[in-house]
């Protein structure tokens, strides 16, 4: 076969697809500036196992994920605490992040996947309309590798992305209200003194755009800070930190684990995300569900939904209009359903704190809301009248809820996404996906 794919980053999705490829005899190499060991955040996701078999991948051993657990909800005022109900479905895992991303690579590396670890991508080779292919560096030491197709898994800051020429009009940077910036660590636990709720969420804590949360554990505390944007200084770190430990008597000082700023997306996925020899999985396509912020099973499904195409084009051209059959899976599957998800976003990004203090302590939103706001999936007729009963007495009228009202419009425009590759309809599809 001797086809060349390059993987830039080792991301879920990438390293998905890379292992799919290798399995068919494609010649599949992923280049990663990080070490083996520092690969993935350092700290636990929870996301839907179900994922593994939709990408027939087999499932990690039991002993390596657990249950998650139920949600608690305070306003900023903490004169309110709504308990999720307990709706998991058994689906539903907690999982160590670099524990899963090393047993994906261990998988990929099983099946053929060459790793190149601490190396760089510090350009793009491009001819006219195509992406040929990366320049990378390790050390002093610089390579121009040339692709068939370079798959970009490099994450949200993806390099590969940053540098695609204008011409292929997928966005280089992430618009910054579509970023959510964190930070979180494990904290020792000094005391067996254990919180009201074992997992709790301080919605807009000290009245900044975003949330906290305290996780208890037996042996530490997993406390996370995380702001709207792409701004989060070290002085409201420290000073968020400093609040929880006053309520939380039982988190020490010494860091166990993390500590680390990064950022994740929370928009919408990308509108395009093919072009001639490139494709873009995982956070590199922003595809995290909006408010939560989870990808690791989207993008894992997407790999393999990219991987299909791939195999599936037996010319070995990778063009736009044979890769165009993964961005078709991806949104009809699972991108489209984001993007109402992704208006509420925009509502949660320009309410105030004293809007949520409102509508928690009036009873606007219920414990059945937040059960709701915590699913992947939306009920959205239900949401939709939630807001729209909401506005009014809130001092936030924004474009996103006006969306939410023309739901029936917005479905409408989803579903037309072209199913076959056809540049000029595509192009009209795009322009209606941009405006919603």
């Amino acid at each position: 076969m001797n086809r060349k794919i390059v993987v830039a980053g080792a991301g879920h999705g990438g390293v998905v697809a890379a292992a799919k490829l290798a399995e068919k005899g494609y010649d599949v190499t992923v280049f990663e500036k990080k070490c083996r060991k520092d690969v993935g955040f350092d700290w636990h996701d929870t996301f839907r196992i179900t994922c593994f078999a939709d990408a027939d991948i087999p499932l990690p051993p039991e002993e390596n994920y657990s249950r998650s657990f139920s949600l608690a909800f305070t306003n900023p005022a903490k004169t309110v605490m709504i308990t999720a109900p307990d709706t998991n479905d058994g689906t539903n895992c907690s999982m160590d992040r670099r524990y899963l991303i090393n047993y994906l690579i261990n998988y990929a590396e099983s099946k053929g996947v060459k790793f190149c670890f601490n190396t760089q991508i510090t350009g793009v080779i491009a001819d006219k309309d195509r992406i040929l292919g990366v320049v990378t560096a390790k050390g002093n030491k610089k390579k121009a590798v040339f692709a068939d197709l370079v798959i970009d898994s490099a994450g949200i800051n993806s390099d590969v992305r940053s540098m695609l020429p204008q011409k292929f009009s997928i966005p280089n940077d992430m618009p910054d209200n579509s970023v959510f910036t964190v930070y979180r660590a494990y904290f020792e636990r000094i005391s067996p003194e254990n919180p009201a709720n074992p997992y709790t969420v301080h919605l807009f804590h000290r009245k900044k755009p975003g949330i906290s949360w305290v996780i208890a554990k037996n042996d530490y505390f997993d406390v996370l800070i995380g702001h709207f944007g792409k701004e989060l200084n070290e002085d409201d770190i420290q000073a968020a930190i400093k609040d929880l430990k006053e309520e939380y008597h039982a988190i020490g000082d010494r860091i166990i684990r993390g500590g680390s700023v990064e950022q994740i997306p929370l928009g919408r996925t990308l509108p395009l995300i093919v072009a001639d020899g490139y494709a873009a999985v995982g956070d590199s396509a922003s595809m995290t569900i909006p408010i939560m912020g989870s990808g690791i099973a989207n993008s894992i499904r997407a790999g393999k939904m990219l991987a299909d195409a791939v195999i599936a084009d037996t010319t070995g051209n990778f063009t736009c209009e044979t890769l165009w059959k993964y961005q078709y899976n991806y949104f009809t599957k699972i991108g489209n359903n984001l993007v109402i998800a992704d208006k509420l976003r925009e509502i949660c990004t320009q309410i105030t704190a004293e809007d949520i203090d409102y509508a928690l302590e009036k009873e606007l939103l219920s414990q059945k809301d937040i059960s709701l706001g915590a699913e992947a999936e939306f009920n959205i007729g239900y949401i939709i009248q939630k807001v729209i009963k909401a506005l009014p007495k809130l001092p936030v009228i924004t474009n996103a809820a006006i969306t939410l009202s023309k739901y029936n419009t917005i479905k409408k425009i989803l579903a037309e996404i072209p199913e076959e590759y056809n540049k000029e309809h595509i192009d009209e599809w795009l322009k209606k996906y941009n405006n919603i």
